[in-house]
């Protein structure tokens, strides 16, 4: 694997030839592999998604919910990556940042107990814990796909307060 200095070495050998060659043609073809070989080194010290990180249900993945890469960690990371020298240093980059996880100075847990969620939920609909009734002429209560969806707004809404989500508290 090719080191980023050997890299930039090389960058700078096309500059030096850009500069000097006299056909047009020679000149921009330096242009175009200065250019490419500049993209190639984009991300060799990139910054990890800050999550929120979810865990599949087989915990054969994991996913951020930061649009800025859409990444998904399966047998091997994918994403929008130059190359493998870049997909390297993304990994790494995420690795240290999740294996750096901290707890909030306000010592609220990264994941909400399932009562406070119920509470939660129960606040917004109080027909939360009613099964739902379409033959009643007051009709409420909630389907458990519904219930299920309800729980999952609320899990997002305390990762957000929590700091846990897109939005995190000044340390």
């Amino acid at each position: 694997m090719e080191t980023i200095d050997n890299q930039i070495a090389r960058i700078l050998d096309d500059v030096q030839r850009a500069c000097m060659a006299e056909d047009s043609l020679e000149r921009k073809g330096f242009l175009q592999r200065i250019e490419l070989a500049c993209k190639a080194l984009i991300g060799q010290e990139r910054a990890a998604d800050m999550g929120p990180w979810k865990i599949s249900e087989n915990g054969r993945w994991i996913s951020s919910d930061n649009f800025d890469n859409d990444v998904m960690l399966e047998i091997k990371v994918t994403g929008d990556f130059w190359g493998d020298i870049d997909r390297l240093a993304y990994s790494k980059a995420l690795a240290a940042k999740l294996n750096d996880a901290k707890e909030l100075p306000t010592g609220l847990p990264k994941e909400p107990p399932a009562g406070l969620l119920r509470s939660m939920a129960l606040r917004y609909r109080h027909d939360f814990g009613l099964d739902a009734d379409d033959s009643s002429p007051m009709s409420g209560g909630l389907t458990d796909a519904e219930r299920q969806a309800l729980l999952t707004t609320m899990h997002q809404l305390y990762e957000e307060v929590s700091g846990h989500g897109f939005f995190k508290w000044p340390e």
